[in-house]
């Protein structure tokens, strides 16, 4: 059993010692975020993934969690949220909204309601 021991021991040293396995990659390597087939999100992105993440969903505001008018306009607008939403906004970063604002200056403007 001693001898086992010692031949599993060397022949371990010998496997992380050889520079053949030791520049082997790991198993299971993490893919850079360029690899996955994600695109980067932009800040206004970032701010609609937000307010979904959040429970707000497009079209809803009639029931107090549309994703327009009770969570991208107010954040976009630095408002409160209109009385009778039901949930609180995400927080968002003041330079997201910034860098959003910047990118695209109409983004989060409430639009006139349909007639």
């Amino acid at each position: 059993m001693l001898k086992m021991i010692a031949v599993t021991a060397a022949l371990f040293t010998f496997a992380s010692a050889t520079p053949a396995f030791a520049d082997q990659p790991p198993a299971n390597p993490a893919k850079p975020a360029s690899s996955t087939g994600q695109k980067p999100q932009g800040a206004c992105e970032t701010i609609e993934a937000a307010c979904r993440g959040a429970g707000f969903v497009e079209g809803d505001y009639q029931k107090g969690y549309g994703l327009w008018k009770d969570c991208i306009d107010p954040i976009m607008q630095g408002a409160k949220q209109p009385a009778k939403a039901i949930k609180p906004l995400p927080s968002v970063q003041p330079a997201t909204v910034a860098a959003c604002k910047q990118k695209n200056p109409k983004f989060g403007e409430q639009k006139p309601p349909a007639k």
